[in-house]
Formats: structure tokens, C-alpha cells, sequence
């Protein structure tokens, strides 16, 4: 197998984040765990843009990226109304659990 066949089956934490970066302690609670999870840390920036909406965003990089196999969400204090709606959105089957960070 490859070296690049074999970082594509590579396991991955994603850390979505609705605005322009995650929070510290987010950030290194996201690492912490794919270190124990022997995955890379990927780090998805979501904005609403014409194309769709943050969780339409989410479910597209998800489907796309099946070595996801876990997915932490920031909610950053700013961002809780934007989060609100964002839950009621998103699917309630996602194929990878989702662990949503709230401060």
C-alpha cells in the first residue's frame, strides 16, 4: 500500500467550528483526543454562504470523508444562538458521533 493510500484510511477527529477559530481549551481537548483515538486532528471553518448552511456544510465534509470517526463541534460564546439553530438542523443520525463543546 502507498504512503498516500495509506494516510486516506487514516482515522480522523474533525473539529467543526462555525466562525473564525476555535477556542484554546477547544482546540486542545480536540487534540487530546485524537492522540488517545491514534487519528489526525482536521479542522473544518464553517460560514453561512449561498451554496448552504453550516450544518449542510458539516453532513457534506462527512459524507465526503468517511475516515471521519468523530466530530467535535465549538460553540463558542458568540455563536450560541447560531448553535441553537444549527442543532435543530442537523440530522439526528449523523454517521459519526458528535460532541458539542459549549462554554
Amino acid at each position: 500500500m502507498t504512503r498516500q493510500k495509506a494516510r486516506s484510511k487514516m482515522r480522523t477527529v474533525l473539529l467543526a467550528v462555525f466562525g473564525s477559530r476555535p477556542d484554546r481549551k477547544t482546540f486542545s481537548y480536540a487534540e487530546q483526543l485524537s492522540r488517545q483515538m491514534g487519528a489526525q486532528l482536521n479542522v473544518l471553518r464553517m460560514a453561512k454562504t449561498k451554496e448552504g448552511s453550516p450544518p449542510a456544510e458539516l453532513i457534506r465534509y462527512l459524507n465526503e470523508h468517511r475516515e471521519v470517526v468523530c466530530t467535535i463541534y465549538d460553540t463558542a460564546a458568540e455563536n450560541r444562538r447560531k448553535w441553537k439553530k444549527f442543532r435543530n438542523e442537523i440530522p439526528k443520525s449523523l454517521p459519526v458521533p458528535l460532541v458539542v463543546v459549549q462554554r
